[in-house]
Order: structure tokens, then C-alpha cells, then sequence
């Protein structure tokens, strides 16, 4: 595989995780919450990967190439998460503010959209990171990000802040997630100089085996023992990020391809449409709590979810385009 299809196999490894995960926690009597937010440590990873190449595109970065690259990020997300949280309101109900609307950094939306606020700090950040990046270079930047956030990780426990598995595992005040992100942007450049040294495909094994562990030892905070969710959050992060270097550096070959990475491309839409689809068999009374038909309709019926899903993704990728294009005439 090439580094695109081993970004959408990576993708779709992880999207197969969390729709199950989500019907498990709503329609079963099974507790196992915290498996889905594991499996999203690598589509920051493989966001800020594919970030790196995106604003690599651009002669020089100054304002007008970071507004043309917000643009095309902007276009990418909210028409589909528009979408979604349209198709909720009427399926599931709640209430969203307007911070939840435009997904604004100081304020998470609510449920599985808090993917979407946390990838929006993560693009308003990508300029300023790359540019950091092509200053001090792979290495050098790679040690002052990892050694930046290991000091936090430090010193964190010392403050009167709140010490949770949530904090330290994407969300709030530690700010995993652009740890993960950061880190991800520097693989391009880290594997073009060094990538021979990764080239050990057994490894990729290894890591897969690793990141699986740590998504389950770090799903509860206290699983092992107090705290060790916490703890071990470092290890996660790291399992994930050599999970993808090994990958992109060895491209071994891996089982069920053509499969993953068809559900990889269509990651976005399937995040954000997986649980109104959900909602939408529960009216139909095709799903009930604790039923195995259920699972058999959900199973049977997917395809259909699925195809909506290209449809939008296509539909928004050509927007995205059009977009893309026309700011970028302006700025001119």
C-alpha cells in the first residue's frame, strides 16, 4: 500500500471499533465505555499527517495561505456536522448553543461531536505547528513537543486542577489530543529522513498489539489500580504514534485491505451519521435493548448507511473544491 491507503486503512481499523462500541453502550446491557474515544487517538494522528502535506502544498505560509487553508478545512467538517446535528436534534432531541454549532475551541459540543471541536484547535494550530516544524526540523521538533507535554504530564498531578482519564487522554486542560496531533505532523518529514530505520514490519504487529492494550487499560481510570488510567496515558499516546511510524515507514501488508480501506475514506461520515442511523431503527422498532435481531437488522441494514454516507462525502468533498478554489482566487 501506499501512504494513502495505509492513512485509510488506518482510518477504517479504527471507525470499525466505534459504531460497535456505541450500540453496545446504548442498546446492551454491557458497560465497556471508553473503547470508542481509544480508537480516535489515530485519526488525530493521522490528521495531523495528512495536515502536514496539505499546508506543505503552499509556496510560503502567511495569512493568506492559513485562510485558504481554514477554508477547505471549514468545508471539509460543518456541512456534514451541520448535518448531523440537524438529523439529532430532530431524532434525539437536546439542546445546542451556538458554540456547539460552530464547534468553538472553548467550548465542546456535547456527546460523540466533541471530536469536531477538538479537530477544529487542532487545524486553527497546524500553521503554526509546521512552521515550527520547518524551523528546528523532525528531530528537534519531535523532542520539544514530546518533552513539552512530558513535563506537563509532570507537573499536572501537583496543581489544584481536576486529575482524570479524560484529561489526559484527549480532552480539556492537557490537551492530548494536540500532542497526538502535533506529533502526527512530523511524520512525513521524520520517515523521508530517517524512514529506513522503521522499515521493520514485525513492529507494526507489535504496536498494534500495544495500542489495543492501551485503549483497554486506559478505557477506566482505575482499571489496575487508582489512577492507572492516568498513568499509563503517555503509553497510549506513544503506542499510537509508533503504531502509524512503523506503518507509513514499512507499508507491510495487512488483512482485509480493500475492506478498511473503503470504510477509511468514508470515516467522517460514518463518525457522524452512525448513531441517527441508530436512532432511526430504534423508531422503525427494528432495534430493541438486549435483542439479538436487533443486531442482525443493524448488520443488514448497514450498506444503506454506508451509501449515504459516499454520497455526502462526495457531495462535500466537490464543495469543498469549489471552495477552495474560489478563495484562493480572492486571496490573489
Amino acid at each position: 500500500m501506499n501512504s494513502r491507503g495505509i492513512t485509510n486503512y488506518l482510518k477504517g481499523f479504527a471507525i470499525l471499533f466505534i459504531p460497535i462500541n456505541h450500540y453496545i453502550n446504548s442498546y446492551t446491557s454491557l458497560a465497556i465505555s471508553g473503547y470508542a474515544n481509544g480508537m480516535v487517538a489515530l485519526f488525530f494522528v493521522l490528521s495531523g499527517y495528512g495536515n502536514y502535506y496539505a499546508l506543505g502544498k503552499f509556496e510560503k505560509i502567511n495569512l493568506g495561505t492559513i485562510l485558504r487553508f481554514l477554508a477547505k478545512r471549514a468545508v471539509r467538517i460543518y456541512p456534514l456536522y451541520w448535518l448531523s446535528l440537524l438529523l439529532s436534534y430532530y431524532l434525539r432531541g437536546g439542546q445546542y448553543t451556538w458554540e456547539h454549532i460552530l464547534a468553538l475551541p472553548t467550548s465542546p459540543a456535547p456527546g460523540l461531536y466533541w471530536f469536531i471541536t477538538y479537530l477544529v484547535q487542532c487545524y486553527l494550530l497546524a500553521p503554526f505547528l509546521y512552521l515550527l516544524l520547518e524551523k528546528l526540523g523532525s528531530i528537534r521538533y519531535t523532542l520539544v513537543i514530546s518533552v513539552l507535554w512530558f513535563l506537563v504530564y509532570i507537573v499536572y498531578p501537583f496543581t489544584s486542577l481536576p486529575f482524570s482519564r479524560d484529561m489526559f487522554i484527549f480532552r480539556l486542560l492537557f490537551l492530548g489530543h494536540v500532542l497526538l496531533f502535533a506529533l502526527g505532523m512530523a511524520l512525513p518529514s521524520l520517515i523521508q529522513e530517517y524512514g529506513t530505520r522503521f522499515r521493520h514490519k514485525v513492529f507494526v504487529a507489535v504496536f498494534i498489539a500495544a495500542f489495543l492494550l492501551m485503549v483497554h487499560l486506559t478505557h477506566h481510570p482505575d482499571l489496575l489500580f487508582h489512577r492507572s488510567g492516568v498513568y499509563l496515558a503517555l503509553f497510549y499516546i506513544a503506542a499510537a504514534y509508533f503504531l502509524c511510524l512503523f506503518a507509513f515507514s514499512s507499508k507491510p501488508w495487512l488483512p482485509l485491505q480493500r475492506g478498511l480501506i473503503t470504510l477509511g475514506i468514508f470515516s467522517y461520515s460514518v463518525y457522524l451519521f452512525h448513531l441517527p442511523y441508530y436512532k432511526v431503527l430504534q423508531k422503525l422498532k427494528l432495534i430493541q435493548r438486549d435483542n439479538l435481531q436487533s443486531v442482525l437488522y443493524t448488520l443488514l441494514l448497514f450498506p444503506v448507511l454506508f451509501l449515504f454516507c459516499v454520497l455526502l462525502e462526495k457531495a462535500n468533498n466537490a464543495l469543498s473544491s469549489w471552495v477552495g478554489s474560489r478563495v484562493e482566487a480572492k486571496v490573489r
